[in-house]
């Protein structure tokens, strides 16, 4: 099993392929194969690095204070990079981990080219603190017994499979209080003050279905200093499994937009 270790903490990771290197952050509670669709398309085009934060998947437990947890996870990533060799690469993350790369690309301006941010909601965006309470009660759903929330999720998403069929795995390996340990360590960020600094492409993608996620791309879109946002229709989040080859294909023009053109061509 592919692992690096830091502070008696093993991380693990998978690399794949050849090129430019995409480094996949799930968020909280999510293991890589919640990128599944895009590991499979990208790494014969790029080199495909995915990693699960410690906390999640196969990963090691939390270990450090609640105040620290993002920026240990940070460093975690750091780790990885010079363990691989890699200079800098693109970072692609999802819900609560596209937070985790813009807190990187702040902490390690030189590590990151460009960033993708899926489906990521930040209650600091809008300083709206009745999103925060009403984030802060959503923890709880993480104690919802497995049985009810397979049930939930095959409702909401009966017309996405792969979705369904992704989401329903994901959610059996779930580590519910290191889930929520993430979640308000994620709420400590102060968004606006990290995002003045990220001189470097940032595409934002947003599900159509939730308008609030909508609402929090266009409003980091303004925050963000090289940003543009991306509206994926007929989707909910996580929106790169409801329609995968939308969400590749747009992060493949983001890409070579900027430069970052295929290893080999179709």
């Amino acid at each position: 099993m592919p692992q690096i270790m830091r502070s008696n903490c093993p991380i693990y990771y998978e690399s794949r392929g050849n090129g430019l290197p995409l480094v996949f952050i799930p968020g909280p509670s999510f293991s890589h194969r919640l990128f599944e669709p895009q590991i499979e398309y990208f790494r014969h085009y790029y080199r495909v690095i995915v990693m699960e934060l410690r906390g999640n998947g196969q990963s090691g437990k939390l270990s450090v204070p609640g105040k620290e947890i993002i920026e240990e996870q940070c460093r975690d990533i750091y780790a990885l990079l010079n363990h691989l060799g890699i200079t800098n690469a693109v970072f692609i993350g999802f819900s609560g981990g596209g937070f985790v790369v813009q807190k990187f690309a702040h902490l390690y301006p030189g590590k990151v080219r460009a960033i993708v941010a899926t489906d990521s909601h930040h209650w600091s965006i809008t300083q709206n603190r009745s999103v925060r309470f009403f984030q802060s009660l959503a923890a709880l759903l993480h104690f919802i017994p497995d049985d009810m929330e397979t049930r939930t999720t095959r409702i909401v998403y009966s017309q996405w499979l792969m979705a369904y069929k992704i989401l329903k795995r994901e959610r059996r390996q779930k580590r519910p209080t290191e889930t929520i340990k993430q979640e308000y360590a994620l709420h400590r960020l102060n968004y606006r003050e990290i995002a003045p600094f990220l001189q470097i492409p940032v595409l934002l993608v947003a599900s159509e279905g939730n308008a609030y996620l909508v609402k929090e791309a266009q409003e980091m879109r303004r925050l963000l200093p090289r940003s543009k946002v991306e509206i994926i229709n007929d989707s909910l989040d996580p929106s790169h499994l409801c329609q995968p080859l939308r969400f590749n294909a747009i992060v493949q023009d983001f890409l070579e937009y900027h430069g970052y053109h295929l290893l080999f061509e179709k």
